[in-house]
């Protein structure tokens, strides 16, 4: 087994700006995969987009074949570590990289499950927005053997990750039924005609971008999205920033604010801030803080959740590669009004079942932890240079 550079075995590109002429996703056919794309599988296969060009645009343009590996190489998305592998040929946006093997030195499946052992962190240095160059990714580290080699290493992997898979699939079915019914249910009780418009009864504003040559004295944590998983803070990993009086009065956290992602891959994933905690948060991150009595953050909370919420939002230009809230259309957003008692009764049944929902999440977490080591321990030993 030899030593070399992802550069030596592949060719390692980015994709395009997505077209701004909204005719070309009209009955569009060629699958055109962006972050938001690889986003929702993660991990596994990918064969089909949110948006499709028509076939003359893609005529026109680089189109990557089956076997191209994908993976975020720009904004938070970055740091999850997400890997899919094209099913079904098609176009690539800009913030992803696409990663062809050389025929006859490299095999897709050899090089998939490779990149699974590559933690982007280990390559970026600590930002607030996060990002890998074509250059940096091309130097990564590759292990290569021939190609007879490579075979028996993916047909071992395979049998190990498919059991696994298949473990998985039964607890991930079961979080799958209870949010389709926590989804129903919010629907179901928001569908009330009578509304409020979300900036009558709330402030909302964007975060804080860093200054990392600031010389103020008042040092806090900034709160990233990638600080937030499960609704849950990981304080031990949360930056620090120094930053003025004045800026910690302007974007200091209080109990009740909801923080969301406003782009890329993270978009739309939500936090209820209900920490005894100074801190403040990141630019890419949007606050909403309730200023009036007339509705509770929780409620808010779960409504942000609903598909609802999804549909009044404006998620920027329709070919946008790293799709945003625009924060005008956010403050428009209709709110179905419900009184305080009737709120009251809404998140205690949604409390159940989000009880349920987590319940669930921390047994497949346990059992994904237990799988992902196993795979690492596998995949570390497979691709083990010697």
């Amino acid at each position: 087994m030899e030593l070399l550079k992802l550069k030596d075995v592949c060719s390692v590109n980015s994709g395009i700006s997505p077209p701004k002429d909204k005719k070309i996703f009209e009955n569009g056919t060629v699958p055109f995969y962006k972050t938001l794309d690889v986003g929702r599988i993660k991990t596994g296969n990918i064969s089909d987009s949110e948006l499709k060009v028509s076939q003359e645009f893609a005529d026109s343009k680089r189109v990557f074949e089956p076997g191209t590996i994908l993976f975020p190489k720009s904004g938070a998305s970055t740091l999850l570590n997400h890997r899919v592998m094209i099913q079904k040929k098609g176009l690539v946006a800009s913030t992803l990289a696409a990663i062809v093997p050389i025929k006859d030195l490299c095999l897709s499946k050899y090089l998939f499950y490779y990149l699974l052992t590559i933690d982007t962190k280990d390559f970026i240095p600590e930002s607030f927005y996060p990002g890998m160059k074509i250059s940096e990714i091309s130097e990564i580290p590759i292990p290569v053997s021939s190609l007879q080699e490579q075979e028996k290493i993916v047909e071992r992997l395979d049998k190990v990750f498919e059991n696994i898979d298949k473990s998985q699939e039964q607890i991930l079915n079961l979080k799958f039924l209870y949010s389709q019914m926590k989804d129903s249910f919010i629907n179901k009780k928001l569908s009330n005609e009578k509304t409020q418009v979300l900036s009558r009864f709330s402030d909302i504003q964007y975060g804080y971008t860093p200054d990392k040559n600031s010389k103020e004295k008042i040092e806090v944590p900034i709160l990233r999205i990638t600080d937030m998983q499960n609704n849950k803070v990981d304080w031990e990993n949360v930056p620090n920033v120094k930053v003025s009086q004045e800026t910690f009065d302007k974007f200091y956290l209080k109990k009740g604010d909801i923080l969301f992602a406003r782009t890329g891959g993270t978009l739309g994933k939500s936090y209820l801030f209900n920490e005894d905690k100074k801190a403040i948060f990141a630019s890419y991150l949007i606050r909403v803080t309730n200023t009036k009595s007339d509705f509770y953050a929780k409620f808010l909370k779960y409504f942000f959740e609903s598909t609802e919420y999804w549909k009044q939002v404006n998620q920027g230009t329709i070919g946008a590669a790293q799709p945003f809230f625009n924060g005008k259309k956010l403050g428009n957003l209709k709110i179905p009004y419900s009184n305080k008692d009737e709120q009251k009764l809404i998140i205690k049944k949604l409390d159940k079942l989000t009880d349920l929902i987590e319940k669930l999440n921390d047994l497949n977490m346990l059992k994904k932890n237990k799988y992902s080591n196993f795979q690492k321990s596998i995949l570390n030993k497979e691709f083990s240079y010697e």
